[in-house]
């Protein structure tokens, strides 16, 4: 595998060679500023993007980007001067070779793709496109309005001087979606991955030992995979004594007891048989089952009645459940082919960002993803995108977090998904109709980074509407 990652590249010996990804070297310096819907890869040259690049919340975390194409060996650097009551924090994406891409994605998604946020605000260019991360905290003191934030950036000796706009409105209501990322490795369950994780909206959900671990990061947690949940009959000492811990620590309703992973039709009766068990362990244990809603012929759940949390792909979920089951989705593999809401590293940003909008559609409480750190199985991600001996199925599935603590993009973009998620419920049926206009069913989703910001601005006038009435 060809070296992946492009953060600080040693300058070429001349600008005419060919740069990485088959994209001509740069000869003079381009600049852009761009919402964080987009996904920007370094052969690519951005359209030129005009308007407001945030829409935002009082209290919420948004980001836009900034592109630069300048001559291979030139040093670039961003500074941001943001008003007062907004906390800017810079990264720089770092770009991942994919060799293998997903399928039917074709040759064209072969090359790099930006996908490694590194904390900074500096880097050398290789004559490609590369882009600067700029996270935007909003504080719940800030008025409604537009506000200027001014860029300053350095690309060699020369500065220029480009504009970020903020849009504001209301404040961010609580979080209606709730998430759950696995962790492989043990030394990974700290405190700190849990609160990058957190940080992003899809937290790790590990039992950890010893239990004072766990104290700890149950501040970053929302759910709990309880031990032993996969066996209940073996393990119901295990679960009682969970159960009992999450009591003490005022937090039992966080649990869930995965006890079946996608059962065919013939292991329904297994299913139930383990989810009535880990009832039996204590009454208050949420099974958890991932399942299409379609299994059997649209028989599952009446045949797992001891099941509280299906969780179906997005593509075969349904809007319409029992009052006793919550439902959940899953984001649709990248095997699923091009055009649906995936993790999928060489799908384009809406791909990860719109996860959230389908989840608010169909009323999913929560979304749930097999893993962030699946590389901890023994390869280099930052080298290796798709590594089907440790399980991955397409370039960067199981990888929503880098070593080192580093998010990827596709997080960061779920993110912002998930803060929408929350403006589509609080602004209740005019949200959702807002929301069917850019994400009405998989495979019917608008890629427009304008629209998308349009509607984002309708859901938070609604929303704040909604809360005032």
């Amino acid at each position: 595998m060809r070296q992946g990652i492009s953060l600080a590249i040693a300058a070429i010996a001349s600008a005419a060679l060919a740069a990485p990804g088959g994209a001509p070297a740069a000869t003079r310096t381009r600049t852009w500023v761009l919402p964080a819907v987009d996904k920007v890869r370094p052969v690519d040259l951005p359209s030129a993007f005009h308007g407001t690049q945030v829409v935002a919340a009082r209290g919420a975390r948004r980001a836009f980007q900034v592109a630069v194409r300048a001559p291979a060996g030139t040093s670039v650097s961003l500074r941001v001067r943001a008003p007062n009551g907004f906390g800017p924090r810079l990264y720089v994406e770092g770009v991942v070779d994919v060799t293998e891409p997903s399928p039917g994605r074709g040759a064209r998604s072969v090359g790099g793709w930006p996908d490694i946020l590194v904390p900074g605000a500096r880097f050398t260019s290789d004559g490609t496109t590369h882009l600067f991360w700029v996270d935007v905290t909003v504080g719940r003191g800030v008025a409604d309005g537009s506000y200027r934030m001014s860029l300053r950036l350095g690309v060699g000796r020369r500065v220029r001087r480009l504009v970020a706009t903020v849009r504001v409105i209301g404040t961010q209501p609580p979080a209606a979606l709730t998430g759950l990322a696995g962790i492989y490795d043990p030394a990974n369950a700290n405190v700190a991955t849990a609160r990058l994780l957190a940080a992003y909206r899809l937290p790790a959900g590990e039992w950890t030992e010893p239990q004072r671990t766990l104290a700890r990061l149950m501040r970053f947690q929302s759910v709990v995979q309880l031990p032993g949940q996969s066996d209940p009959a073996r393990y119901g000492r295990s679960l009682r004594a969970a159960m009992g811990e999450l009591r003490r620590l005022g937090v039992a309703g966080r649990n869930i007891a995965y006890v079946a992973d996608e059962p065919g039709c013939g292991q329904l009766a297994a299913a139930e048989r383990r989810a009535a068990q880990a009832r039996a362990a204590d009454a208050a244990i949420r099974p958890l089952v991932t399942i299409s809603p379609g299994a059997c012929r649209g028989a599952a759940a009446s045949r797992l009645p001891d099941v509280r949390i299906f969780v179906p792909t997005e593509r075969n979920a349904e809007a319409s459940w029992s009052a006793r089951v919550a439902q959940w989705i899953y984001p649709n593999s990248g095997r699923a082919g091009p055009g649906f809401t995936t993790f999928a590293l060489d799908d384009p940003g809406p791909a990860s960002l719109l996860i959230g909008w389908r989840a608010a559609l169909l009323g999913a409480r929560g979304v749930l993803y097999w893993s962030a750190d699946i590389w901890s199985r023994g390869f280099d991600p930052y080298t290796t995108t798709l590594a089907t001996f440790a399980g991955q199925g397409y370039p960067g599935d199981g990888v929503l977090v880098y070593p080192g603590r580093r998010a990827s993009l596709r997080l960061a973009l779920y993110r912002e998904g998930a803060l929408d998620a929350d403006l589509v419920r609080c602004a209740g049926r005019r949200g959702l109709e807002l929301a069917a206009t850019v994400a009405p069913a998989s495979r019917r989703l608008v890629r427009s980074s304008r629209r998308i910001l349009s509607v984002r601005a309708a859901l938070a006038i609604a929303c704040a509407v909604a809360r005032a009435s």
